[in-house]
């Protein structure tokens, strides 16, 4: 059986091997996948792993051999709302949610309350949230 990993950088970012899915089956990894290389990687792929790879209608029914996509937890679809139809509807082993199911009340009064505190610092010459130095 053929698994491709689309995505294995941010699957397994460089710290477990993949030894133990290649003695159960033919392991393809690739650490990046474009979308214009995706069905050529997993043209024979039974399963798919994928994380961020956006796998679209198109790309799904041009894949005959795939029987099961994993680690797929979406918040993006090729067409938003999703189009009646699309195959990765239904999709029992699919976590599927709206691209701003992080924007409750509460997630946005602390993004204003975090942004004017920011902002506030800065005025007085302080440095708060600092990333990476900056």
């Amino acid at each position: 059986m053929k698994t491709v990993i689309l995505d294995g950088y941010t699957l397994n970012p460089g710290d477990n091997p993949w030894t133990g899915l290649e003695e159960i089956c033919e392991l393809d990894v690739h650490d990046r996948t474009e979308p214009d290389q995706i069905i050529e990687r997993a043209a024979d792929a039974e399963i798919i792993l994928t994380n961020k790879t956006v796998l679209s209608a198109e790309i799904i029914n041009a894949l005959p051999n795939l029987k099961f996509i994993a680690g797929a937890a979406l918040d993006v679809v090729e067409n938003e709302p999703m189009l009646p139809g699309n195959p990765l509807s239904g999709s029992p082993n699919l976590t599927i949610t709206p691209h701003i199911a992080w924007a409750t009340l509460e997630a946005r009064s602390r993004l204003t309350a975090t942004t004017v505190a920011n902002v506030m610092a800065f005025m007085n010459g302080k440095a708060i949230n600092v990333v990476n130095g900056i």
